[in-house]
């Protein structure tokens, strides 16, 4: 039933725009790595053209590569969302998918997300040991972080929770954890998460008392740590303790798991989420290369080793 393991504390993530080739699948498995986070390959729009019509070739083709290895596979559910939904299944619409925003207090909206997920478990039952749909709601296929929204929400923060949660109640069903798939809470922006997640962690904890629970945080820790950020990796340690929260944080790419391995250790957080290769990524890796490996082997060892004494 178990997803991570209880020593595993290294997460590699493909960036959509850079996806992994087979040899760069097999390298990250031969650096002992076990899991890896697949951004932006669930979008709802691509899968449900229409009412009458269901395609997986976006998702396939994104997950093909990955099929002869061992690896385990984190998919943020879910990134994009149709506009030919009905009207009241909207609280915004935008011509750019992922910056519409649904209607979190529409209950029959709800079940369709609730429907869309057993859909992708249903299709992909061969996977389903070793898959895990993390909670994660447009914009942008990041939970609820939106640069282009950061005023207070048309709906209450109470029932933004609660859809949340109820969706929460079918996922955890998978492998008995909650999962989150999160951008920023180090520091700005004045966003939605940022201002009321510790009342979403306290919710979440008191419906699920007992679970397991994981968060996938990309933003990332710097050296020469300027005090805004200091001031947010703060928060990320007040959390995990506060609330039991696994936090797998962002090292600023491979070359940044040296470089931050002392501040997520002083953190006490639970482990690093990387990406070799990124659109955003002014380095331009376009492949995994050999010091990468190295690097992963090391990290990932010294995380097994040292972590427990934190």
């Amino acid at each position: 039933m178990m997803f991570i393991e209880q020593d595993e504390h290294l997460i590699v993530m493909e960036d959509a725009l850079n996806p992994f080739s087979r040899k760069d699948v097999k390298m990250i498995e031969d650096a002992g790595i076990k899991t890896v986070f697949i951004s932006s390959v669930l979008c709802w729009d691509q899968i449900c053209k229409s009412s009458l019509h269901t395609d997986w070739v976006s998702v396939d083709r994104r997950l093909e590569n990955f099929l002869d290895s061992n690896l385990k596979l984190i998919l943020p559910f879910y990134y994009t969302m149709p506009n030919w939904f009905p009207n009241e299944w909207y609280l915004k619409k935008d011509p750019r998918l992922d910056h519409i925003l649904p209607n979190y207090g529409n209950e029959e909206f709800g079940q369709a997300v609730d429907n869309f997920a057993l859909e992708i478990l249903n299709q992909y039952s061969n996977l389903k040991p070793r898959m895990q749909l993390t909670y994660a709601i447009p914009s942008g296929g990041e939970f609820l972080w939106d640069a282009m929204l950061t005023e207070t929400f048309p709906v209450s923060d109470e029932v933004v929770a609660k859809f949340i949660i109820d969706r929460q109640k079918v996922l955890v069903q998978q492998h008995g954890e909650v999962w989150l798939n999160i951008h920023n809470f180090l520091g700005e922006p004045k966003n939605w998460n940022n201002e009321n997640l510790p009342r979403l962690y306290g919710y979440m904890r008191d419906e699920f008392p007992e679970t397991p629970f994981y968060s996938l945080q990309f933003a990332h820790f710097y050296c020469g740590i300027t005090p805004n950020y200091l001031y947010g990796q703060m928060k990320s340690k007040k959390y995990a303790e506060e609330f039991g929260i696994r936090f797998f944080v962002g090292s600023n790419y491979c070359e940044g798991l040296t470089e931050n391995y002392n501040a997520i250790r002083e953190q006490k957080l639970w482990g690093f989420i990387t990406c070799p290769m990124h659109s955003e990524n002014q380095m331009k890796h376009y492949s995994v290369e050999p010091w990468m490996v190295e690097t992963l082997r090391e990290t990932n060892q010294k995380l097994k080793e040292e972590w427990s004494t934190w």
